[in-house]
């Protein structure tokens, strides 16, 4: 059996080593940004080899100088013995985890939209009794796997009301903090050292995709508070076959999973932990575990399900198939990009009338057309793969600013927020967690080669089995990267790990045996960075940064400024020039412009925002509740931005919407960005 084990063990950390090397010679090569608007366009853009392990090589020296100095091996000691001391520097860290996502709730106060609006929209039915979304054709019968979601948000209801977003949002916070706290109880299940659980807190304060998420209405960062705190204790049963940890556990997953249906992958994580400690130990109390997992996830989906079929009197067993997915995972479009989303589970649903057995036959079909596409077109399949997962786990933010700057906010934001999600600021933030990105995924890859010998002894494995299946399931699966975000954040406790062990290693380097191993990891750096510098040169690899200058280009086009000076204008829808923007009492019309081209707007630009006044009145062009007018308000329903596509013209735009001339009923709207000619409007 230990033979089985060590076999299995293996090829675990084989695969979790390949996919490693990709994902560090993408991070090295080039970098993913996302784009700051609602197109959610990727550009893959030329990053610096130099940089990036100068950046390591820089860090991990820096480290071991401080690990050196005598004052820090006293705290060292301190920590080891002194459990209060030990406790309060964790949880000035923790609190200061919990400041930062409170900051950033309160300023930013996004106003949820897409699927976020529409769970928060689907609790609300359920309290007044309006059951639309529930129907054949509404929102919860294409996605019930959001049930838990909803059910969850009902219940807050009762108590903060609906569409009280900031009270989730302050769930998410305590999530944050949860998460820091869970990967740094996992750390120390396997490092040495107290500094190495501390470690791990600090880096989630680094990596700031984890503060911006606290924003998201949507379950990803609950699910993965749950999802960790039952791994914590799955390890701890492991250990010691207390049935308390294994409730704790079964429940913790099966919370997860209720809340967001993505967390199935840590469950099926945890069954291949308990799989392989099966293998090794021999102790069938382990299936106790495995038992209650699968328990607590089934009565959890059910039950949840079976509640709102119950109350609302329709049937949620239906929704879209898992196939269509899959399908639109396989999918390239110019537009959608390399396995994102292009709606084909949408309206392969709706055109099958709303069938999924139909539906998954045509999308097993629409699966087998792009599987031979692959088949006669190796060049096509590398291209396809290596960009789907560049796309999705090189984009450094996560998309975690992204889906803030394209929501409306509740308040004017301050300078300071508003700097953080500008083109401008999203931009330099991207950069500075590309090189962190890299420092991670290097730390880990120090990890697996440092303490290779001792791997099939540590819990780290349910860490990188569950990783790798989160890898192995977006290669097919739609792509995101606030998909990929849950599992980017388990490689925290083994790049500490890495890093830690390294400095272990040079201080025995006098030791023959330590020496040899130490050049051994050298040589992998080495070998690393002339690989990076040498297929950076390649054709075939130049595609992965083809989009250099254009991402510039865009951060440019997006950068909020004065666009235009303060002062008197006419707005003209560009199709028909002869037209202008005008206010007849209190509408927004579209009128014939005066014989004298009389300007009849004032634009006022503050902090890259404009304001659009109408002349001879105290009216201002205002989103909120459809387009029209109002007196000056302190909210960014008034606030524009101007984006400059031309000679004297421009796009109107807030948010992921545009203003639209509607030319069959001559009239101004609002609708979501197209680019199309009728979003373009001349300002003279």
């Amino acid at each position: 059996m230990k033979v089985l084990y060590r076999i299995m063990s293996g090829i675990v950390v084989l695969l979790f080593g390949i996919t490693l090397t990709v994902l560090i010679l993408l991070a090295a090569l080039s970098t993913s940004y996302i784009s700051v608007d609602a197109f959610e366009h990727t550009f893959y853009v030329k990053d610096s080899v130099l940089l990036n392990f100068l950046t390591v090589v820089l860090l991990a020296a820096i480290g071991q100088f401080v690990k050196k100095s005598s004052r820090f091996l006293e705290w060292e000691k301190k920590l080891a013995t002194q459990d209060r001391l030990f406790g309060k520097i964790k949880w000035s860290l923790l609190f200061l985890v919990f400041l930062m996502g409170i900051v950033i709730v309160f300023g930013t106060q996004y106003i949820p939209g897409a699927d976020q609006y529409s769970v928060v929209s689907a609790a609300w039915e359920l309290r007044v009794g309006e059951y639309t979304m529930y129907e054949k054709d509404g929102y919860m019968a294409f996605y019930p796997h959001q049930a838990g979601l909803v059910v969850i948000l009902y219940l807050l209801s009762f108590i903060f009301g609906n569409f009280n977003y900031i009270v989730f949002e302050l769930l998410n916070v305590a999530g944050t903090v949860i998460i820091c706290k869970a990967l740094s109880e996992i750390t120390g299940f396997f490092c040495k050292s107290r500094i190495e659980e501390l470690e791990v807190i600090v880096l989630g304060i680094l990596f700031l995709p984890l503060t911006f998420y606290d924003t998201f209405v949507y379950g990803n960062i609950l699910g993965l508070a749950f999802a960790l705190v039952a791994f914590r204790h799955a390890i701890l049963f492991d250990r010691t076959y207390h049935i308390k940890h294994a409730a704790a556990s079964a429940i913790c997953i099966g919370t997860a999973i209720f809340i967001k249906n993505n967390y199935l992958i840590f469950l099926l994580g945890m069954f291949c932990y308990i799989i392989l400690e099966l293998i090794r130990k021999r102790e069938k109390r382990l299936l106790i575990l495995a038992a209650l997992g699968i328990l607590a996830f089934l009565s959890f989906t059910y039950s949840g399900r079976k509640w709102i079929e119950h109350k609302t009197g329709e049937s949620l067993e239906n929704g879209m198939s898992s196939w269509s997915y899959i399908a639109m995972g396989l999918h390239d479009s110019d537009m959608w990009g390399y396995g994102w989303f292009d709606g084909y589970n949408y309206f392969s649903y709706v055109n099958n009338d709303y069938n999924p057995e139909i539906q998954a036959e045509v999308s097993k079909e629409d699966i087998k057309d792009s599987l031979k596409k692959f088949e006669s077109n190796g060049m096509w399949t590398y291209t396809f793969f290596s960009h789907k997962i560049a796309s999705e786990w090189n984009n450094p933010t996560f998309q975690s600013l992204w889906v803030g700057q394209v929501r409306n906010s509740s308040i004017l934001m301050g300078p300071v927020i508003k700097y953080v999600y500008s083109a401008e600021g999203s931009n330099k933030i991207a950069k500075y967690l590309d090189r962190l990105q890299f420092v991670i995924l290097f730390g880990v890859l120090l990890n697996v080669v440092v303490n290779i010998k001792k791997r099939q002894e540590l819990e780290e494995m349910i860490l990188y089995i569950t990783f790798l299946g989160g890898f192995l399931f977006h290669l097919f699966w739609e792509a995101k990267g606030q998909y990929t975000f849950s599992y980017f954040v388990l490689l925290f406790p083994c790049t500490v790990r890495g890093f830690s062990s390294l400095g272990e290693w040079i201080k025995m380097v006098k030791m023959e045996m330590r020496g040899r191993k130490l050049a051994g990891v050298c040589a992998v750096g080495i070998v690393l960075f002339a690989g990076s510098l040498i297929l950076s040169q390649m054709d075939m690899v130049k595609s992965l940064y083809a989009d250099t200058d254009s991402y510039k280009e865009h951060i440019a086009l997006h950068t909020r400024k004065k666009i235009l000076p303060d002062g008197e204008y006419t707005i003209c829808p560009k199709m028909v020039e002869a037209y202008q923007i005008d206010l007849d009492e209190m509408n927004v019309v579209i009128t014939d412009q005066s014989e004298d081209n009389d300007k009849n707007v004032r634009l006022h630009t503050y902090e890259g925002e404009t304001r659009i006044r109408f002349l001879q009145t105290d009216w201002y062009l205002d989103s909120s509740n459809g387009l029209h007018v109002q007196e000056i308000v302190p909210a960014d329903s008034q606030e524009w931005t101007l984006q400059k596509t031309g000679e004297n013209e421009y796009y109107i735009l807030q948010g992921e919407y545009a203003l639209t001339y509607d030319e069959s009923q001559n009239q101004v709207t609002m609708s979501g960005i197209t680019g199309k000619e009728n979003q373009k409007w001349r300002i003279k």
